[in-house]
């Protein structure tokens, strides 16, 4: 017996696209209450134990089949966009991990078994939806991830995807009214990362598939805002610049000016239609917090000061009442709205600063109450520094 059981092992090692199992030749030899008085009587016996194992484990694959047998089984197959919802997925799951572990040269995965049960288009569809519900919102981002690196493992390039995929080529004009461009465009900066050498833009990938970018040029304005609202950038609120995909719709407009220079219109055009000046300075100074997201703070701060002074021609003192640091009281060192309102004098002229913070801060708050303010905030360590300096300041202006 043991000689048939390396004869078997053998065999599936010379033969691995046609792997049998010790369980589907003796299901075939003997009855299952046979198989079943068999196994159980070797349970008792030491070095049957790990056999008797690995037979009820095959045992139990027999009953439901692979894992994809088995997630018809469960019905999976049929739920659609609530999959990642089902309670059956779980069972799945759990199913999917001993088999894996059973067979670690034929692993099955849940994107693979999605795609193979859904088709490509509507699983992206699926994930797409699944994100935008908080349940499922964390999983269906890991599966997209998956997904994009299957395409990539298959060797499939963006423009594979764009035409043959997703049929974007059929949209004409209206390319980027459709959903399905944003997932493209992901894939696109995805493919890009992992194939040094290889990228390509969104631009010339359209002319691959033999669109004349010539005939987007009309819809081209408003495809960054498009863009905005696909990726659910709308409601982000102050956690919009350290979300992951406010860093992929930057690397849209890039890609799109790059090629459109005579329609260049800065981020700040889309980001101020959805948020309000104040906004966007709780969301640029949450973002210079963290490492991964510093230098787009800093870059979002130059566009809004650039806005400001070059487009809505905003005077500091302007800026002083729209930042309401005019009424700010006892609160005037809380918050980000005094730093960044100093900065942007310093970033247009450090002179005029040193010469009107002073008179700005005096007219409206009283010298004593000024001074109170600062003292309290040198005891801060978040506001020492920049109450150190407006002292500074007012000393010298005082002179």
């Amino acid at each position: 017996f043991m000689k048939w059981i390396k004869y078997v092992e053998d065999l599936n090692k010379a033969n691995p696209d046609k792997k049998t199992t010790l369980m589907s030749v003796l299901a075939k030899q003997y009855d299952s209450e046979s198989l079943a008085k068999m196994m159980e009587s070797a349970k008792d016996v030491p070095q049957w134990a790990k056999l008797v194992l690995q037979l009820e484990t095959e045992q139990k694959w027999m009953a439901k089949g692979t894992p994809n047998d088995y997630f018809k089984q469960l019905k999976l197959d049929k739920v659609g966009k609530d999959v990642l919802r089902s309670t059956q997925l779980k069972t799945w799951l759990n199913y999917v991990k001993e088999y894996n572990a059973a067979n670690p040269k034929y692993q099955a995965t849940l994107i693979g078994t999605l795609a193979a049960n859904y088709g490509e288009v509507k699983l992206v569809k699926m994930l797409d939806e699944a994100m935008k519900v908080k349940d499922t919102a964390s999983a269906a981002k890991k599966l997209q991830s998956e997904l994009f690196q299957r395409w990539i493992q298959l060797n499939w390039t963006p423009e594979y995807i764009f035409a043959k995929v997703l049929r974007l080529d059929q949209d004409g004009n209206k390319l980027f009214r459709n959903p399905l461009v944003t997932t493209w465009g992901k894939y696109l900066i995805a493919f890009n990362r992992d194939n040094y050498g290889k990228e390509t833009t969104i631009w010339r990938m359209l002319a691959a598939t033999g669109i004349d970018p010539d005939d987007l040029r009309p819809v081209a304005d408003k495809a960054p805002e498009q863009f905005f609202a696909m990726m659910g950038l709308t409601d982000k609120g102050h956690n919009l610049l350290i979300s992951p995909e406010f860093a992929k719709w930057i690397h849209y407009l890039d890609d799109f000016y790059d090629e459109l220079r005579n329609s260049r219109k800065t981020m700040m055009t889309t980001l101020r239609n959805h948020y309000d000046d104040k906004s966007l300075v709780n969301m640029i100074t949450s973002a210079s917090k963290t490492s991964k997201t510093k230098e787009i703070a800093k870059s979002v701060e130059f566009e809004l000061f650039k806005t400001w002074h070059d487009v809505s021609y905003k005077t500091t003192d302007e800026i002083f009442t729209i930042l309401n640091l005019d009424r700010a009281g006892s609160s005037l060192f809380t918050g980000p709205w005094l730093d960044t309102w100093i900065r942007y004098m310093i970033m247009f002229d450090e002179g005029y600063f040193r010469d009107h913070m002073p008179k700005m801060l005096l007219k409206y708050y009283d010298e004593n109450d000024l001074s109170q303010m600062i003292k309290t905030a040198k005891s801060n360590p978040n506001t020492e520094k920049l109450a150190s300096e407006i002292e500074d300041v007012l000393n010298l202006y005082k002179k």
